[in-house]
């Protein structure tokens, strides 16, 4: 239920109204400040308190000395009205005499009358001279219920021109308290910016619930409705609000989507919207039901059309694995549904074969079993931090410019993950593959490029990792960004042995935001290929002409031919193999 402010509590609420009695030659105090008026109910009185100033009020002219200390204040003035009435000559209820500077007063005004909405102005003097502006505080004398339990309108039929409301009565105060007696409930239509009061259920008990109906309404027409509780004239709630249609409404949304997934396929089942989209009947007899897969680059399939009943079982027949969203919305004669049911991601089917390649050509994924992780753990606002897009861009802070970034292979295509200024440092985002078929496999290289920069230009770091069979991951890589390094991709190669004990592996690439300049990370052509790497294949001399002409040391990172004795991964046309250099 909505909430509508309908009367001012008992809370100060500070105006400011020009006065025109001005001495020339005397002190104009400033106005009073931090004024409050409190209802007690109990003695029925209303407490005024504020503070008095200590200065005069800013004098524009008098550029030497704008401002004076008050010698003291001759009194402070208090005058009361109705609201919505004039102010008049005899509106002073009272006044404090000679109170001191700078500290908080207070009045007790013992001649309020019960449920009436009052104004109070406190104006300061010295001597003949008053404050160029008063103080307001205002206050209600009576009790505030808070609002009704439950106010709801609906129709019986989509064929019905009768609405009818349910309102519940409060059973506490605005303030908490227990209410005692009891209420008023106001059912109120709303037109064109205005309430009509329709009805009014006169001595309603706490906690009891009610209804009323709204007759001979025109068809096919959408009408709005607010509710409140009242105690006395005044004393008025905040509102609830009900929306109700009469005709045939167009269907809400779906409830209570839950996705099963199998093996190779997804059950699918969802409630009946509760209402239509405008609060009325959309005749749930004659009511359909589109359903919807999305994958993570945001491509969308239609999974069924024209489903009558509340349950689906997708066969999609993929391939391999794939990750998917489903949605559902409701279809009737009258329209399709505003708003779908969705759910989070699923993954199901076959797992990915070697070799696995994925280059996001096009801004798609080749492979749609890919899922995302996050650790963002904000519980107002998350954001989606990967995007498939045809080039990147980043603030390049070393050149003060902005670089573009092509895909590393062209193809119009690559993974950006979008860090903003507000990210936690050490906020990660994952890209995760689906699981990869290694039966038999004994090595595997995974290779990626991930787009480079000095570590002046960026702080963010990058991580590889690995899955064996679905167990904990196994970190393979660690970027460290150079002192000095032009802005390019780099290209990774991690061998790794398996030996034959894992059916299938899962790689994932961490993109981790660190303070310092805000920028994005990008990721393209992410392969995992089997390769024979459990042997030596050769040792070599340091130096000989016969080393082949492309390495890398073993954590994968392309380096020149190596000085130091050590492993290192050799790269020949389409041959891999490990030298030992001694």
């Amino acid at each position: 239920m909505n909430k509508f402010s309908t009367t001012t509590l008992t809370f100060a609420t500070l105006l400011c109204s020009s006065l025109t009695v001005v001495a020339a030659d005397g002190y104009v105090p400033e106005q009073i400040r931090n004024q409050s008026a409190t209802y007690n109910e109990t003695a029925n009185t209303v407490t005024i308190t504020g503070k008095t100033p200590t200065q005069t009020e800013y004098d524009w002219d008098d550029w030497d000395e704008p401002q004076k200390d008050l010698p003291y204040i001759s009194y402070i003035l208090i005058e009361r009205h109705e609201q919505n009435t004039a102010w008049t000559d005899d509106a002073e209820v009272g006044r404090i005499e000679n109170p001191a500077l700078g500290e908080m007063f207070t009045f007790t005004d013992t001649s309020v009358t019960r449920d009436v909405k009052y104004d109070y102005r406190l104006t300061c003097f010295v001597d003949g001279t008053q404050s160029q502006y008063a103080a307001f505080a205002n206050v209600y004398t009576g009790i505030i219920p808070g609002e009704p339990v439950e106010f709801s309108a609906s129709v019986a039929d989509h064929e019905s021109n009768v609405i009818t409301f349910t309102i519940t009565a409060p059973e506490t105060s605005a303030a908490g308290n227990p209410i005692t007696g009891t209420v008023s409930l106001d059912i109120m239509q709303y037109i064109n910016y205005n309430e009509n009061l329709l009805h009014t259920i006169e001595n309603a008990e706490p906690g009891k619930t009610y209804t009323w109906q709204h007759t001979d309404l025109d068809m096919n027409r959408a009408y709005h409705y607010r509710g409140y509780a009242r105690i006395g004239k005044a004393g008025k709630s905040l509102g609830a609000e009900a929306d109700c249609y009469t005709g045939l409404d167009i269907p809400g949304q779906p409830l209570n989507l839950v996705v099963t997934t199998g093996e190779e396929n997804a059950t699918i089942t969802w409630q009946q919207p509760a209402k239509g989209v405008s609060g009325g009947n959309y005749n749930p007899a004659a009511t359909t039901y589109t359903i919807t897969r999305t994958y993570n680059d945001g491509t969308k399939e239609t999974a069924a059309r024209n489903v009558t009943g509340t349950q689906y079982v997708d066969n999609p027949g993929f391939d391999e694995a794939c990750t998917v969203a489903y949605s559902v919305v409701a279809i009737n004669s009258a329209g399709t549904g505003h708003k779908e049911a969705v759910h989070a991601p699923v993954s199901f089917g076959r797992p990915a074969s070697l070799p696995f390649a994925e280059s996001f050509a096009s801004e798609k994924m080749d492979h749609k079993g890919w899922t995302l992780a996050t650790t963002q753990d904000d519980p107002y606002y998350t954001y989606d931090a990967w995007h498939f897009v045809e080039e990147g861009s980043m603030y390049y802070l070393p050149t003060d410019e902005t670089i573009f970034i092509a895909p590393s292979d062209n193809d119009g295509g690559l993974a950006a993950c979008w860090f903003y200024g507000y990210c936690k440092d050490g906020q990660t985002e994952s890209l995760i593959s689906p699981s990869i078929d290694v039966a038999d496999v004994n090595d595997v290289e995974f290779t990626f490029n991930y787009f480079e920069t000095c570590a002046e230009a960026s702080h963010n770091v990058v991580e590889a990792s690995i899955s064996r069979d679905n167990g904990q991951w196994e970190k393979l890589f660690t970027s460290e960004a150079p002192e000095e390094v032009d802005p390019d991709w780099k290209e990774v190669r991690l061998p790794v042995s398996l030996d034959g004990k894992a059916s299938t592996i899962r790689v994932r690439l961490d993109a981790i935001r660190y303070y310092g300049p805000i920028t994005n990370v990008f990721f393209d052509n992410i392969k995992v290929a089997a390769t024979d790497q459990s042997a030596i294949r050769d040792t070599l001399a340091d130096g000989t002409d016969d080393a082949p002409a492309t390495y890398y040391n073993i954590q994968g990172i392309r380096i020149d031919n190596p000085t130091a004795p050590g492993i290192y991964i050799v790269k020949k046309g389409n041959t891999t193999s490990k030298v030992l250099v001694k």
